[in-house]
């Protein structure tokens, strides 16, 4: 994997951690646009509700928009939650890799 050509404890230390960090920011940045889409989410949903006062949207139109906006936070939200999950498991591979090749070097 991403060790295997590393010979020296210092360097796979380095390596290990900057990568960690590297998938943390990912973790970090999927999780500000989770809260982003969240919040203009609720914008659009203030605009409708304005409109529908100034223009006098049916009950029907609400629920429509509602549902259209709930629909795609859940969207959102899912793609998100797969992008999580797939960095967490290759964490997991990361670790394995980083501990194989150091038990390697203490060899």
């Amino acid at each position: 994997m991403i060790f295997n050509r590393i010979n020296n404890k210092n360097e796979l230390e380095e390596a290990y951690e900057s990568e960690k960090k590297r998938i943390e920011n990912e973790l970090q940045n999927l999780n500000e646009l989770r809260h982003r889409t969240r919040k203009e989410n609720e914008r659009s949903y203030d605009v409708f509700q304005y409109l529908k006062h100034e223009m006098n949207y049916s009950e029907d139109a609400q629920r429509k928009m509602t549902r259209n906006i709930e629909a795609y936070e859940q969207e959102i939200n899912e793609i998100i939650r797969k992008q999580e999950w797939k960095l967490e498991e290759y964490k997991k591979d990361l670790k394995k890799s980083y501990e194989k090749q150091l038990d390697k070097l203490s060899d």
